[in-house]
């Protein structure tokens, strides 16, 4: 296998540090107008509510979905809530992945109006296998005001399969409204994304063969086509961009790496020459 070049950092680096489409929710299709306008601004002071189709998100009743000017960046928000008093609402994301996210991260607010009830979150990510590799869920508190959130998403099991699938869903309540009121605990949502920790600079166009992979323990990085001159710094981080071995060699020749003392698992092999970053490549060890 081969350290990434440089003409494919741009797609490498919307995986691993972000790839949820519409993660803003700006783009919408057929508006159309809101069925509690009235209630939603009158009784939660919700800015311009609309009802419409998120691109790239789907939900189970559209009338709890609005979309509102009231956003924590950009033009719009997404707006999360009871309708008919009773009906909770979910919000849902579901995409191909490319990488093992270790959190998911966004902003939100929560108007409830019913004491002690919050909004919930759930991801779930799987393998190409069809294995659970996350399955977390997470709570949103009470907040008036938009408030940035980071949750982790640090149950991921032991599997040799990468990252292939994503689904998300967002819901607002399960309480009905109290009293004579038809929407209520509104969760409002913005720039959601799911990230690692780790960081990625820039890539030369070096290439490297790195072999074997998967492996039982040790690898060997190609590295003749480097100058003897160069020092070469080799990091094998975790998914939570943790760096668990560094080992230091001059270039021109075959580097062996001894990962025996890992566990099973992926991880991330990063390359460096004299503090310029050369590539990375993920790494399985059986």
């Amino acid at each position: 296998m081969k350290i990434t070049l440089l003409a494919t950092l741009a797609l490498f680096s919307t995986q691993l540090f972000g790839q949820i489409n519409n993660a803003d929710f700006e783009n919408w299709t057929n508006l159309y107008p809101h069925a509690y306008e009235g209630e939603m601004v009158d009784s939660h002071a919700v800015a311009n509510p609309t009802h419409g189709y998120i691109d790239n998100w789907s939900f189970d009743y559209d009338t709890g979905i609005s979309q509102t000017t009231d956003s924590y960046t950009g033009t719009y928000a997404v707006v999360v809530h009871n309708w008919y008093n009773y009906a909770e609402t979910i919000l849902s994301y579901r995409d191909t992945l490319s990488m093992y996210p270790t959190n998911i991260t966004g902003a939100y607010k929560y108007v409830s109006g019913n004491p002690g009830i919050s909004g919930a979150g759930t991801v779930i990510v799987k393998s190409t296998a069809g294995d659970t590799i996350i399955n977390t869920q997470f709570d949103f508190g009470n907040a008036e005001a938009w408030m940035p959130f980071d949750f982790s998403l640090s149950t991921i099991q032991a599997t040799t399969d990468p990252a292939d699938s994503i689904i998300i869903h967002f819901r607002n309540a399960e309480e009905s409204c109290i009293g004579n009121i038809m929407t209520c605990n509104l969760l409002f949502l913005d720039n959601i994304d799911v990230n690692r920790t780790a960081g990625v600079e820039e890539l030369s166009s070096i290439a490297m063969q790195v072999f074997p992979n998967p492996s039982a323990g040790n690898i060997t990085v190609d590295a003749q086509n480097t100058s003897p001159t160069e020092e070469l710094t080799f990091e094998v981080i975790d998914l939570f961009g943790k760096t668990l071995v560094t080992q230091h060699a001059t270039g021109g020749k075959k580097v062996m790496l001894d990962l025996n003392a890992l566990p099973s698992g992926n991880y991330i092999l990063r390359v460096h020459s004299n503090d310029i970053y050369l590539g990375h490549e993920r790494i399985v060890i059986r």
